[in-house]
């Protein structure tokens, strides 16, 4: 395999880690398969709950940096994208609590149940991205992405792309739902996406500054006088 250019990217990492050729080849196209269909599944609930609270919508308009990732963490938690992370114990241990493991046991993290938990937040089925401005969470307590020396390697790059996502929708488009009733969830592989495929109408709104932009993320849309109706994901 030919060296990479020096720099902090994700194939250097790999590298530096030692692992065998065909090991970073699979890590690598998990990277870019994988990876690719949980972001789809974030960006699709961020629509989802946008159109479901407009005065979420209507602040990030304020262009302010930080809030607009607190929304970005708080889609994450309140509906992440990814049903648990499993390990295998390689030896035996102890985790908090006096719970004994024997080596061989199948360990399974599953940040839905962690992110609705009320001692960890408040209020957990309620939408706030303010409780992101107040404090970060406990190590441990914040799992979309796993954790540890596996954490996803497309973490920052799939809050990137919701930030990014949101600076679009702040810039002047309006979103409703087309039901009154919560979307459930149901899972593509490992990946938990809106049931219903987020589907939202979404239309201009007359603080809207620049042309808008054709979203790509596996979306259909038909337009109807002037409004879109999208569905994200898969039918």
């Amino acid at each position: 395999m030919r060296s990479p250019a020096p720099g902090p990217h994700a194939l250097a990492a790999l590298l530096e880690a030692g692992l065998e050729e065909q090991a970073i080849v699979e890590e690598l196209r998990t990277l870019l398969l994988v990876g690719h269909e949980s972001t789809a599944c974030a960006l699709a609930w961020a629509l989802e709950r946008l159109a479901r609270h407009p005065e979420v919508l209507e602040r990030l308009r304020a262009g302010d940096g930080d809030y607009a990732e607190a929304v970005a963490r708080e889609v994450l938690r309140s509906r992440p994208p990814v049903l648990d992370a499993v390990r295998l114990a390689t030896r035996p241990l102890e985790l908090d609590g006096g719970i004994r493991l024997a080596a061989g046991t199948i360990v399974m993290a599953a940040p839905l149940l962690l992110h609705h938990r009320p001692d960890l937040y408040p209020a957990p089925e309620r939408f706030r991205p303010e409780r992101f401005l107040i404090e970060r969470p406990a190590d441990g307590a914040y799992l979309p992405f796993g954790g540890g020396a596996r954490r996803c390697l497309g973490a920052q790059l799939a809050l990137l792309e919701l930030k990014a996502l949101l600076r679009v929708l702040a810039d002047g488009y309006a979103l409703a739902p087309t039901g009154p009733a919560l979307e459930r969830t149901r899972l593509i592989g490992t990946a938990v996406a809106p049931a219903r495929g987020a589907e939202i109408t979404l239309s201009p709104s007359r603080s809207r500054r620049q042309p808008g932009a054709a979203f790509s993320t596996a979306a259909s849309s038909t337009a109807t006088g002037g409004r879109s109706s999208l569905r994200w994901g898969r039918a």
